[in-house]
């Protein structure tokens, strides 16, 4: 990690600390088929420094990161991301086998607009 996110805090779901590999990986229980699979189509690489930069700048005041909280689904992963300043961001990285991002993504948009 670069200097700026290296005091990020990684953590699981309520608190338990992570490393920031196990970011990537599906951790959230196992497959009664094809296991191996399952969690290769579920295993996203993405650039956590880039994301954090995005972050700290989202939301209004320029912040950066200072925690990093994983929780999952079985097609997606979102990360709550702690700013310094006590801004929350949620940020969602889509698994491939979740379908193209953009209907995924289209669609959860429409489900919040229609819950408002």
């Amino acid at each position: 990690m670069t200097t700026m996110f290296k005091m990020l805090k990684l953590s699981f779901y309520l608190g338990k600390p992570i490393t920031e590999d196990k970011l990537f990986e599906y951790t959230n229980g196992g497959f009664l088929v094809n296991e191996k699979s399952q969690f290769d189509r579920r295993y996203v690489k993405f650039n956590l420094n880039a994301l954090c930069g995005l972050a700290a700048t989202a939301g209004g005041q320029p912040s950066p990161v200072k925690a990093v909280e994983k929780m999952e689904g079985g097609f997606s992963k979102a990360l709550l991301m702690e700013k310094e300043n006590g801004v929350e961001i949620v940020t969602k990285v889509a698994c491939r086998n979740a379908g193209p991002a953009v209907y995924t993504t289209e669609s959860e948009v429409a489900i919040l607009k229609y819950g408002k």
